[in-house]
């Protein structure tokens, strides 16, 4: 947490694919502070900070792994455009020029 700015939230890095210790002692004083500063709570408040940190990082990598399939598929359409039915069938349509010569 930020001694000039006690409400910052740590940013997550997707680093690992676990909330560091920092991050959960930076979030469990959050939730220590919102709370009024309680005695007694510091196990729940680490619990908590732990399970909210965990969620935050596990909705980050599935709304990465979303967008990573939404462009593989983008990129698999772009690559192979049909063409429009009239190109497609050209080459077995009687020639016009050979009529108005």
């Amino acid at each position: 947490m930020n001694a000039k700015n006690p409400k910052s939230v740590p940013q997550l890095t997707l680093t690992s694919v676990h909330p560091t210790h920092e991050q959960i002692a930076q979030r469990a004083h959050q939730i220590w502070l919102f709370e009024g500063r309680p005695t007694g709570r510091e196990r729940q408040h680490w619990i908590i900070a732990e399970a909210l940190l965990q969620a935050e990082i596990d909705c980050d990598l599935t709304r990465r792994q979303i967008m990573a399939r939404r462009h593989h598929r983008q990129t698999i359409d772009n690559t192979h455009v049909t063409p429009p039915a009239a190109h497609r069938y050209a080459h077995s349509l009687p020639r016009l020029t050979a009529l108005n010569a």
